[in-house]
């Protein structure tokens, strides 16, 4: 009898220590979910520091095209430009705000004759631009990013 029960327990402590009856729950919490980032877009245009205080986005966005428009009509109005024919026209200002807020110009894409009547135009546009305060950085994921901008500026003469 004794030898039976010493035997039962054997086989009960045998059984209970044995790997391959222990039920483990399956990691589930561990699983990579797959994130697809869209490098094309930001989450959070670059600040002029006078739109800083605006809460929407959208019209922080709409903050900056209008500020850096105006800064670039007001570099070329400066100066006193004379030109032979009247024109009026629109030209495609492409910047890149830097990661750390810079400003520099990228190209303009202009007509011919934009290009004959104001050959200085690409020069006055730049110098404007070095004058730029230093600007908000855009943000992508919490992080500052650089990112580039078309802007269309019309050109009229009389």
């Amino acid at each position: 009898m004794n030898k039976v029960i010493f035997l039962l327990i054997f086989l009960l402590m045998f059984l209970t220590s044995c790997e391959y009856l222990s039920f483990k729950k399956p990691v589930q919490g561990n699983i990579l979910k797959k994130d697809t980032i869209d490098y094309a877009k930001i989450d959070v245009y670059p600040i002029f520091p006078e739109c800083d205080s605006i809460p929407s986005e959208d019209k922080q966005r709409v903050c900056f095209q209008i500020k850096m428009s105006k800064h670039i009509y007001l570099s070329l109005n400066q100066l006193n430009i004379n030109v032979k024919t009247a024109f009026n026209d629109t030209i495609i200002v492409k910047i890149i705000v830097d990661n750390t807020g810079k400003t520099k110009l990228l190209s303009i894409q202009k007509s011919e004759k934009i290009s004959q009547n104001l050959p200085q135009l690409d020069s006055i546009i730049n110098a404007g631009l070095q004058n730029l305060p230093i600007l908000q950085p855009a943000i992508k994921r919490g992080i500052p990013v650089s990112a580039a901008f078309s802007l269309p500026i019309i050109i009229k003469t009389d």
